[in-house]
């Protein structure tokens, strides 16, 4: 299961450097994808930025789980800004990447390594 987890951590990295990449580096088929959708090209960045930190966090153990949740965050909104603007079959790799983000989560066991002590009661 190891093994598993680890693959899934390294495609989610793969695919979300890729991503912040075309992002950061301005790509027309991002912003027209932006424009699209209604967003600001400032936001692009913000979303870039969140990439980015998903996929270095994927990457470390102590992070992952935290790091797979902002990932999955993210596609959710990516599913969603697609479905709603009638691009299903551009909504797939988000569906994709936010099953394997949520399933990194519960692999690397939750938010449990987040807890301190005791909770009470």
């Amino acid at each position: 299961m190891r093994i598993f987890t680890w693959v899934l951590c390294v495609l989610i990295a793969i695919a979300f450097l890729s991503a912040s990449f075309f992002k950061f580096t301005t790509n027309p088929m991002e912003v027209q994808a932006f424009n699209l959708f209604g967003l600001p090209i400032w936001f692009m960045y913000v979303i870039a930025v969140v990439e980015l930190v998903s996929a270095v966090g994927v990457l470390i153990p102590r992070y992952a789980s935290i790091a797979a949740a902002l990932a999955a965050c993210n596609m959710l909104g990516a599913l969603t800004m697609h479905l709603t603007h009638g691009q299903t079959a551009a909504a797939t790799v988000p569906f994709v990447l936010l099953i394997a983000s949520v399933a990194v989560v519960f692999l690397r066991g939750g938010f449990r390594q987040f807890t301190f002590g005791n909770s009470p009661g």
